[in-house]
């Protein structure tokens, strides 16, 4: 039973430490999803795709029924009216026929006089509009879609430009962090040294001379780790404002196997920009706008349908309802040459777009290229600088050996130190470099894949 228990526990250290080391890998996955979350330039191309799909759905509303309730109640007085002479037409009428009967039955009328308004009228209506055909509409439909995919687009550039910049901030706060522990590594030692200085001193092996000139080391040491401080201070806090975090927030860092990546590094000659392909759109988008252009010289048809009430009052019955149905054309016959305008200016938008396309693709070809030299260079720089250090190391433990021993001297123990300093610090500076221009290759080329988790 003991065996077993010891077992399950051996597998369960086991993936929890596999889990563990998979987290620190990911920190900087982790760092550049939560940049992608709260960068705000990513939160306005956001609200610029959604603002573009409610112009597809505004669009796509035109093609569907135009319903409006119409009401109107009038009432008038005065206005424009006519005279009806019916008494001078009908009184001598009326005349004669009560000379011959005898009678007064016929009595005299007076002139009338009509107004053109009612003094009250009643008009409600629902009207109904439906376009049979508009090519116009079907156009800037499709024009929309091309536009909600420009902004499409620039909401993927947007995020690849974000991903970029955190990664670089990213190595360049681990070249600060480096070398600011490199620089409190050496100032360790300094004073090691000086404090060596002061025995040897004492033990008039060494002139005093020599313990100033230690101090002075210790010194110039202290003026370095101010200033890679001020270095590391300001990558952090740039680091965390791209992550629209507090300024002064941890960072967690993991390493990163330079090695390994140079060696499966492989060159793409596969360019998958974005601002080609927002190009390609904009392209259509020209060709679409010469064909609306087009359509204004067609007629277009509509069916309207108007079904309501009329009178003096609101009485409803069946002499007061009222039903239309009519199909309209409209044709467009002279503009003023507008339209032709409007075609040569798409006409010439397009070879412009064509050019620039063009301009683009060999520019982005140029930025691949040098990308890849950078890395290139920059790779070869790295392994020179992994053996400079070691040499930088080794000669100076055999000068600092000899020193202790009374067999060098001060300056040759302070030349190899300060060669061995500086042969580290170009070796993080290198390393890091490494990884900031595989990243600009990354970008150059759109090799960055978004996850889920982005």
């Amino acid at each position: 039973m003991k065996q077993i228990v010891l077992y399950f526990s051996i597998i369960f250290l086991m993936l929890f430490s596999t889990v563990i080391r998979a987290q620190r890998e990911n920190y900087l996955d982790q760092y550049i999803a939560i940049g992608l979350e709260r960068n705000l330039l990513i939160d306005q191309q956001i609200l610029e795709v959604e603002k573009s799909h409610q112009d597809i759905r505004n669009t796509r509303g035109s093609l569907l029924p135009k319903v409006d309730l119409n009401a109107r109640y009038t009432m008038a007085n005065g206005g424009r009216s006519f005279q009806m002479p019916l008494g001078d037409l009908m009184n001598p009428v009326y005349n004669t026929l009560n000379a011959l009967v005898g009678e007064g039955t016929f009595q005299s009328i007076e002139n009338q006089e009509l107004n053109f308004n009612r003094t009250t009228d009643v008009d409600t209506r629902i009207s109904i509009v439906q376009p049979i055909y508009d090519s116009r509409l079907l156009v800037q439909y499709k024009i929309q879609n091309e536009l909600t995919a420009i902004a499409g687009v620039d909401l993927s550039i947007a995020k690849r430009d974000v991903v970029f910049d955190i990664k670089q901030s990213y190595f360049t706060y681990l070249k600060a962090l480096k070398i600011k522990e490199l620089l409190l590594d050496t100032r360790g030692l300094v004073e090691e040294n000086l404090r060596v200085s002061k025995v040897l001193f004492a033990n008039d092996k060494i002139t005093e001379d020599a313990v100033w000139r230690s101090k002075t080391e210790v010194r110039k040491v202290d003026f370095q780790i101010a200033g890679a401080e001020k270095q590391y201070q300001m990558a952090k806090r740039y680091f965390n404002q791209l992550l629209n975090r507090e300024m002064t927030d941890s960072i967690y860092t993991s390493e990163i196997e330079t090695s390994a990546l140079i060696r499966d590094f492989a060159t793409s000659g596969y360019m998958n920009r974005e601002e080609l392909e927002k190009l390609s759109v904009a392209k259509n988008v020209a060709c679409n706008q010469e064909k609306l252009a087009s359509s204004n010289n067609i007629p277009n048809f509509y069916l309207v349908l108007d079904a309501g009430y009329q009178g003096s009052s609101y009485v409803f019955n069946s002499e007061s309802d009222y039903f239309l149905a009519s199909v309209i054309m409209s044709w467009n016959l002279f503009s003023g040459f507008k339209n032709n305008a409007q075609r040569q200016k798409a006409k010439i938008e397009l070879q412009r777009l064509e050019a620039q396309y063009f301009d683009v693709r060999n520019s982005l070809q140029l930025q691949i290229e040098e990308a890849r030299l950078e890395f290139e260079k920059s790779s070869k720089n790295y392994q020179t600088t992994i053996a400079a250090e070691h040499e930088a190391n080794a000669n100076f433990r055999i000068v600092n050996r000899k020193f202790e021993e009374g067999l060098a001297t001060q300056i040759e123990l302070i030349d190899a130190r300060t060669f061995m300093t500086n042969a580290a610090s170009e070796n993080i500076i290198a390393r890091y470099d490494v990884l900031i221009s595989k990243a600009a290759y990354e970008r150059a080329t759109a090799g960055y894949t978004f996850n889920s988790i982005n």
